[in-house]
């Protein structure tokens, strides 16, 4: 921090070094100056001051660290925008599978309806999760039934 407020403290010496003066000229045997020149030479000096005086105070930033931090913004709202494209093409995809799986389902119940025997005898024949559960849940007793009494 300290050589921040150094290197400001430099390039102020450095600007008010620089800085354009008016230029006097003779009026009547006296060193005058145009006022419009004096006031903006006195705006651009005064100006920096306060500058300098804000970044000394630690209320602003130095352009570097600013252009650092907008780089930093720009590189966090691209990759925001990818992620959200990336979301809506996942977000498609989800969409279009829904309407594969109602399609199947659709398929399935015609299946079982004109061909309920087939259909019968093919479920017969996969092993089936759904059989599995409903057995353990056969197995387990009832918690606030009479003993020898089984849930369903």
């Amino acid at each position: 921090m300290e050589n921040q407020r150094d290197q400001t403290r430099e390039e102020l010496l450095n600007f008010l070094q620089e800085a354009p003066e008016p230029e006097p000229f003779l009026s009547g045997g006296e060193e005058v100056v145009k006022k419009s020149e004096f006031d903006r030479f006195k705006m651009a000096v005064g100006t920096e001051v306060a500058l300098a005086r804000c970044m000394l105070a630690g209320d602003m930033v130095p352009g570097s660290e600013h252009r650092v931090a907008i780089q930093e913004l720009n590189t966090v709202k691209n990759d925001l925008k990818e992620s959200k494209m990336s979301l809506e093409a996942t977000h498609l995809e989800l969409g279009k599978t829904k309407r594969e799986v109602g399609r199947l389902r659709k398929i399935v119940e015609w299946f079982q309806e004109y061909f309920p025997a087939i259909f019968d005898r093919f479920m017969e024949t996969r092993p089936n999760e759904e059989s599995d559960l409903a057995m353990e849940k056969e197995a387990t007793p009832n918690p606030g039934g009479i003993e020898g009494n089984y849930s369903p």
